[in-house]
């Protein structure tokens, strides 16, 4: 059995070194080795950076300025999707009257009753959208809903929640008044001249 084994042992190696007469290139381990650590060092340097780097970016995050520059931006994000579906609304009360008017054509009313239809899916996406950022916001803002929506039938009706301070529109409403005052000191003062 020792003599069998130390056979087989004896035509393997044979295998071996045919294999390696045959190859017409040679292997450099020492390049391979040394390309091997080379990379091992740059994926290490690669692990050190993303680590550093993660690090800086939950500091930023736990920053107050980061902070109230994320609160500004989903409101201002929120109040964009509110003026989309603001937007669409209007259009669609637009449209209605204009397929209501006396002396609107049968095609052109079929016409405005398919962009009816397409503005009703697009109300839908906009309502998604101001849904999911409604709930987003640091004080929940009020749900609208499509049923709510497809009631409006006038412009007047419609008014959407701006979230304003009083604050805010006691300033705009000042300044609108010093606005209008100025205006009037130019018109009066071009009647005295």
């Amino acid at each position: 059995m020792h003599a069998g084994a130390d056979c087989s042992r004896k035509s393997g190696m044979n295998d071996v070194r045919e294999t390696f007469r045959t190859t017409t290139t040679m292997v450099d381990y020492r390049a391979n080795v040394r390309e091997a650590s080379r990379l091992e060092a740059a994926r290490r340097n690669a692990l050190n950076n993303l680590t550093i780097s993660m690090h800086k970016v939950n500091d930023l995050e736990a920053k107050p300025k980061y902070q109230e520059t994320l609160r500004y931006l989903r409101k201002r994000e929120f109040h964009l999707a509110l003026d989309r579906v603001q937007a669409f609304v209007v259009q669609r009360l637009c449209e209605m009257s204009k397929a209501g008017m006396s002396g609107t054509g049968y095609k052109l009313r079929q016409s405005i009753w398919k962009a009816l239809m397409t503005r009703g899916k697009a109300i839908r996406n906009a309502l998604k959208a101001y849904k999911a950022l409604a709930m987003k916001m640091d004080s929940p803002a009020p749900q609208l809903e499509w049923k709510e929506v497809v009631n409006y039938g006038f412009v007047s009706e419609f008014e959407l929640p701006r979230h304003t301070y009083a604050a805010h529109e006691e300033v705009l409403s000042k300044f609108f008044k010093i606005e209008g005052a100025r205006s009037e000191l130019v018109r009066l003062n071009v009647k005295i001249h």
